[in-house]
């Protein structure tokens, strides 16, 4: 008998409901079916002067090596690895994430080559970023190629390369087949976008 009052003093009664509070969420900027905002990407004056810093080079081939500075600029860059709602187009400047994530970018590089004589050289060309580590953002990996000018001949170039901390930091060698000048050429390439 005392166990069944202890047991019924324990045991709400049917008409007292134990229900947790309601919790209401706090209110959202963005609703869940709306598209992300994408970013204005575009080039700004700190850009503009960040990208005349050249990166160096060395030229290995017939002859003795020579030392290089080399630029480039990325008219077009498509990413296939954005979130949906994200444009995948970028003209002149895209962000290290778009570009290492995942992207195949049209480029052009004036690069200038110093021994006995200045030699300039040009390259068109096209290359793909495949992410690694970390999206792209740790390690990304490259593979292109190209059309090099220098001294009156014209070859196709083939690149490899491999790109550190966000891109900033990357080692890219490039093998023209039978070019008189800068056959093969390994850069270090520092980029700040």
């Amino acid at each position: 008998m005392l166990s069944a009052l202890v047991f019924a003093a324990a045991t709400p009664s049917p008409d007292v409901a134990s229900t947790p509070p309601e919790v209401t969420p706090p209110p959202y900027r963005v609703q869940p079916d709306e598209p992300p905002a994408d970013p204005r990407v575009h080039p700004t004056a700190t850009w503009l002067a960040l990208q005349v810093l050249p990166s160096p080079s060395l030229a290995i081939g017939p002859g003795p090596e020579r030392f290089g500075l080399g630029w480039q600029v990325t008219p077009v860059l498509y990413s296939f690895a954005l979130r949906d709602g994200f444009l995948p187009w970028r003209f002149f400047a895209a962000e290290p994430s778009v570009r290492h994530g995942g992207s195949i970018e049209a480029y052009a590089s004036p690069e200038l080559y110093f021994g006995a004589s200045t030699t300039p050289l040009f390259r068109a060309g096209l290359r793909a970023y495949l992410p690694v580590l970390s999206r792209g953002e740790l390690l990304s990996l490259a593979v292109g190629s190209s059309v090099q000018h220098a001294a009156g001949a014209t070859d196709v170039a083939y690149e490899a390369g491999a790109y550190l901390l966000f891109g900033i930091l990357g080692l890219s060698v490039s093998h023209a087949p039978g070019a008189a000048v800068a056959p093969t050429v390994v850069s270090i390439r520092v980029r700040y976008f």
